[in-house]
């Protein structure tokens, strides 16, 4: 029988580490511990098991009765509040538009095929009748049932002339960048990240991953409490430590209908310019709801 179990790219863990489990910035590692960096890459979008989920199931033997091994979808009681969660396919619903549509289309094809049976069976129209001769004093006459011939208008009558339509080319068009907390945003060499801060987190090892220090971090976080607040939203330098130029900074989570970039900054009374250029978002570019977008703060 043929072993179907997936391979894991963890080298340095052993085996009994879920396949599925990694970094946003290195797929082939994870944490040996639990953590908001750990996401299941199984599930669309990635997402952080809580803690205790990871403890029972994804850094042990029992990941393979994880519902998202099999299925790519975590349990909603295995999912952080922050999280949406993946909805089902109404497949009941659809069954149901899809039979209605068929018995709707099928009562178009009789009404059309009873309407044509009606015009077969009109009775056809009666033959015109042959000239009568009748003689009146003597002359002559000749009825005749057929119409009077109507004269023939001498304009002219001018076929269409055939247009040519150019067909539409096609448009393409990019696919969203998804802007997530714990992962980096912004241009290359000048990422941010921002990070909720949960239970068990420890600054100290967060600027040691995000490669910054913490002159860097409260230089553009105003007024940062030390130590920070659980569920604070931090924003950290992505793989630097200098900051200048950089104004302080907040994460806005776009929670209703997709927004553009530019209708964003005009509902934050910010600079579109400066949005789009700390997100790396061309002019127009469509922000999804879900995404977290960093924005300048005013002190």
């Amino acid at each position: 029988m043929t072993d179907t179990t997936p391979s894991s790219p963890h080298t340095d863990f052993p085996a009994a580490v879920c396949p599925f489990v990694g970094l946003s910035t290195d797929p082939g590692s994870l944490l040996a511990y639990p953590s908001r960096e750990n996401l299941c890459l199984n599930c669309r979008p990635p997402v952080s098991p809580v803690f205790s989920h990871q403890k029972q199931f994804c850094l042990t033997a029992e990941h393979t009765s994880c519902a998202a091994y099999s299925s790519g979808v975590l349990p909603l009681d295995a999912r952080p509040p922050d999280e949406p969660v993946r909805r089902q396919f109404p497949w009941r619903r659809f069954g149901q538009v899809v039979f209605w549509g068929v018995v709707l289309a099928g009562l178009a094809v009789a009404a059309i095929f009873v309407f044509q049976s009606l015009l077969a069976q009109q009775p056809a129209l009666p033959a015109l009748a042959e000239p009568v001769a009748s003689s009146t004093n003597g002359i002559n006459s000749q009825t005749s049932s057929q119409p009077e011939s109507t004269p023939i208008s001498s304009t002219a009558t001018v076929a269409p002339t055939a247009t040519f339509t150019p067909e539409p080319t096609a448009t393409v068009t990019q696919p969203p960048v998804l802007r997530r907390l714990y992962m980096p945003i912004g241009p290359e060499g000048r990422q941010f990240v921002a990070h909720r801060i949960v239970d068990g987190d420890n600054i100290e090892r967060l600027l040691e991953q995000y490669g910054t220090s913490l002159e860097a971090l409260q230089a553009i976080n105003l007024r940062l409490p030390l130590p920070i607040w659980i569920n604070y939203i931090a924003i950290f330098p992505y793989q630097t430590t200098d900051v200048t130029g950089v104004p302080y900074l907040t994460a806005v989570e776009v929670t209703g209908e997709s927004i553009s970039i530019d209708d964003l900054a005009a509902r934050l009374e910010t600079d579109a310019a400066l949005l789009r250029s700390l997100n790396d978002c061309p002019e127009g570019c469509l922000l999804l709801q879900g995404d977290w977008v960093i924005a300048p703060r005013e002190p």
